[in-house]
């Protein structure tokens, strides 16, 4: 399938009206080709004309989101700032900014998915015209003269950052969960109600020390696993969306997002396998230094000033500078120190590699809290530690690598177009994965093969992780073995063939962004994040619900403060903004009338407590403006409706509430109501929804496999009569069809018909909301090929 085709499906579809015109631009460029009425000035207009719409749309996108951010940042603050206020009615409005964080994010890895395949669509379509057109030169001029125009833009799609959205709305995020933790620790220590106090955000978190963790990496943890991730800043920023909301990895490095480091690699004339490395950070006092020195321990390590690490450096290229010779006997106290530096100084190591990069660092403990489910492996030692490398730089300079300093021109340093995620843990069924993993290079394009077994094995977020179709697989991944092919021209060994520099630096990572299958799976997996950590937020406002009432027994009215009202609405909460609930992520990506998902439900925010639990007169709402939605786009089918009836008969024969009127509507739309509902009734009605699904899913299956069976029954007569007509004539010829005509006429219609439910029973397994049980689609398969072979055996009897 071409590439046109796929356009619309892998891009954002209630987007797709702004994506490149890929098809009417290989159009024209197919009409400069082959006719002389259309000028090559005209396809550069158009170009043109493309560019800018996209631009437009990005830029409109963006303003809107970080509006909507800078909003709910002031209201986080405000909320900080309110010492005295009710903790329940806190921890509500926390809720109610922390779902609104989540909405934010889904627009925002549409926005960044949409901006990556428009790059695509871009990149494509110029190879289209040079591949095509009959002058290459001048091809190649006009093409240079479009990516000039787009690269001198600073807010064109091609150099369009989301970064500093993305760093906004996940320190946001991660704020908010730690007060959110704060409030349900008082809330569980207390029988009164506590006063919260402001507490520093950054001694909240759990901050690890930069050379601790990547000692950690290195030493303690015995497996690792490596994918590549494209340089591209959008599927960075993407990937940091995923890490920090959805799958919920601790943030390590939460207060500065990512520290500026450097590995230095020491080796002599053999060129082994595992070299010295100095690891250095960025404005850090101390420098780890580890050494391969064999035997039982197999490695030393030491942590020394980075300024004696400096000069050792320097007496290792030149061994007039001695000065750290007089430094060394006081660090010798240690004998792991000891070890370390007498193995660089004894094998006459020295500095000749060096790597610069920036790391995000993130943990995944098996200590579950509030907002996370635990994951199923127990032992401490198997927790998993993950690294993201981004901008990395290498070189041989001989300058660059007798030094720990960071100030060098970037010029003196070769770019490595990928950026790195890596996994390390103890865990042995890491270990099985990778081995059982096998990582194949075939132009230019990265495929992995392995069993999915080795990967169920793994803790539920680490599997998710692995799937995202931005990241690639990559076996035996090691820069070292790579910088020794770019610098001494060295042929790594079977197990690093694929780090040479001609394998690694010629990768196309954007193929894996053209396959529909792997985007659908995509979908899918980050659907299913989302879902989870709305039902997470969902379930403790449920725990919330009865709490007022209960503390209202022990807290006089005037304890209970009501929330300032000084700040008002601004336009992020404009009339015109399309608003969906929280519930609508459930499908967010299926679904073209989420062309806004964020809603603007802030009215907790502005208004008494005293409203939040007014249960009856939102419950109301609801019912009047029918909010539940259908799965699909023909909610108003015949079947649908039929099923929709069915259901509401159910639930009024056992006496369910007023919500019937309003259980399973089609309509999404609820921009008319005075005041937004609170967060604690979407919570209830989330609820009916899912029931919905459910109960629709139950009766469609009734319907599909009662259809099947009937067709069987109807089928098997019509055998029945076939088989007893040749039963009692010696020969069918001699069947008297004139005088049977209407048996016959019969027996052609209850074909027909049984073939005809039978297909019906077919399609009806595709319109469930949930994914249909492997039992199902085998007995509806399995009984429609009876019925089409009964069909056609059934024709041949009576025909020929």
């Amino acid at each position: 399938m071409k590439f046109g085709s796929n356009l619309n499906h892998l891009s954002i579809r209630e987007w797709k009206w702004y994506n490149l015109d890929y098809n009417d631009l290989k159009y024209k460029i197919r009409i400069l080709t082959q006719e002389d009425n259309y000028e090559i000035s005209e396809l550069y207009q158009d170009f043109v004309n493309n560019f800018n719409r996209i631009n437009l749309f990005i830029e409109t996108k963006n303003d809107e989101l970080i509006r909507k951010v800078t909003f709910f940042e002031a209201n986080f603050n405000r909320l900080l700032e309110e010492s005295n206020i009710n903790t329940i009615v806190k921890q509500i409005n926390f809720d109610e900014i922390f779902y609104q964080t989540i909405e934010i994010s889904v627009i925002l890895k549409k926005l960044l998915k949409f901006i990556t395949i428009q790059k695509i669509a871009c990149r494509k379509i110029f190879k289209k015209l040079v591949k095509y057109y009959a002058n290459k030169t001048e091809a190649g001029q006009f093409v240079s003269s479009l990516k000039d125009k787009l690269s001198r833009n600073e807010r064109s799609f091609i150099n369009f950052s989301l970064a500093n959205l993305t760093g906004r709305l996940t320190l946001l995020f991660n704020s908010i969960k730690v007060e959110r933790g704060n409030l349900c620790q008082f809330v569980n220590e207390k029988s009164h109600i506590p006063r919260c106090k402001r507490t520093s955000l950054i001694s909240l978190f759990h901050n690890t020390d930069d050379l601790e963790f990547d000692y950690n990496i290195s030493l303690k943890k015995n497996f690792s696993m490596s994918c590549l991730i494209s340089a591209d800043v959008n599927n960075l920023n993407e990937l940091f969306l995923n890490l920090n909301i959805y799958l919920g990895f601790n943030n390590c490095n939460v207060d500065k997002e990512s520290t500026r480091m450097s590995y230095t690699y020491l080796f002599n004339d053999n060129m082994n396998d595992e070299p010295c490395t100095i690891i250095t950070h960025e404005d850090k006092k101390y420098s780890l230094i580890i050494a391969c020195v064999g035997g039982l321990r197999k490695y030393s390590y030491c942590r020394i000033e980075t300024d004696i690490a400096d000069s050792l450096l320097k007496y290792l290229i030149d061994p007039s500078k001695n000065e750290v010779l007089d430094k060394l006997p006081t660090l010798y106290d240690d004998n792991l120190t000891k070890a370390t530096i007498d193995s660089i100084l004894n094998n006459k190591l020295s500095p000749k590699f060096r790597l610069i990069c920036n790391r995000s660092r993130f943990s995944l403990s098996n200590e579950a809290d509030l907002h996370q489910e635990p994951d199923t492996f127990h032992n401490p030692e198997d927790d998993y530690l993950i690294t993201v490398d981004e901008g990395i730089l290498t070189t041989s300079d001989i300058n660059i690598v007798s030094s720990t300093s960071f100030d060098f021109d970037r010029t003196h340093f070769e770019r490595f177009p990928i950026n790195k995620l890596s996994i390390y843990t103890n865990d042995l069924n890491l270990s099985n994965f990778e081995d059982n993993l096998t990582s194949e290079i075939n132009n230019h394009k990265i495929s992995n093969k392995f069993q999915i077994s080795y990967l169920k094995k793994l803790p539920t977020r680490i599997q998710k992780l692995v799937q995202i179709h931005s990241l690639n697989l990559f076996k035996n991944l090691d820069l070292y073995q790579y910088m020794l092919s770019c610098y001494m021209n060295v042929i790594p060994n079977d197990k690093y063939i694929d780090n040479h520099y001609s394998v690694l630096l010629n990768l196309d990572l954007f193929k894996s962004f053209e396959n529909i299958e792997n985007y659908r799976n995509t979908l899918d997996i980050e659907t299913k994040l989302i879902n989870s950590k709305s039902d997470q937020i969902l379930r403790h406002q449920s725990s919330l619900k009865s709490l007022p009432d209960y503390y209202a027994k022990h807290t006089q009215p005037s304890e209970r403060p009501l929330l300032s009202k000084s700040h008002q609405r601004n336009s992020l909460l404009s009339n015109n903004s399309s608003q969906t609930g929280l519930y609508t992520l459930h499908n967010s990506y299926s679904r073209e009338n989420l062309n806004n998902s964020l809603t603007s439900h802030t009215s907790i925010l502005n208004s008494d407590h005293s409203d939040e639990f007014d249960v009856d007169s939102e419950l109301e709402y609801y019912d009047n403006n029918n909010i539940a939605s259908m799965n699909y786009e023909s909610g108003d089918s015949v079947i649908n409706k039929v099923i929709l009836t069915i259901i509401q008969l159910k639930r009024k024969a056992y006496g369910v509430s007023r919500d019937v009127e309003s259980y399973g509507s089609t309509n999404e739309r609820y921009n008319n109501y005075k005041k937004d509902p609170s967060i604690v009734i979407r919570s209830t009605f989330n609820e009916y929804q899912y029931q919905f699904e459910r109960d629709f899913d139950k009766i469609l299956s009734f319907f599909y496999f009662s259809l099947i069976f009937i067709s069987l029954f109807i089928s098997g007569v019509e055998i029945g009569i076939i088989y007893s007509i040749l039963s009692s004539q010696s020969n069918f010829d001699r069947f008297p069809i004139v005088q049977n005509i209407w048996l016959i006429l019969v027996i052609i219609i209850g074909l027909i018909v049984s073939s005809f439910l039978s297909l019906i029973s077919l399609l009806l397994i595709f319109r469930r909301f949930h994914s249909c049980p492997k039992s199902h689609y085998l007995v509806i398969t399995f009984g429609s090929f009876l019925i089409i072979t009964s069909f056609f055996w059934c024709m041949f009897i009576l025909f020929f």
